[in-house]
């Protein structure tokens, strides 16, 4: 479980990897940098 804030980092970063599918195979890895609350690289 993620604590906080979290939970919608990660929720964003699971939409990130999933913006070009959902096939393994073709899907990218999603990463989001935050940093103070505010998301620095996607």
């Amino acid at each position: 479980m993620c604590a906080g804030g979290d939970e919608q980092w990660m929720r964003r970063t699971i939409e990130v990897a999933t913006s070009k599918g959902s096939d393994p195979s073709t899907s990218q890895l999603g990463c989001v940098i935050v940093l103070d609350g505010k998301v620095i690289a996607a």
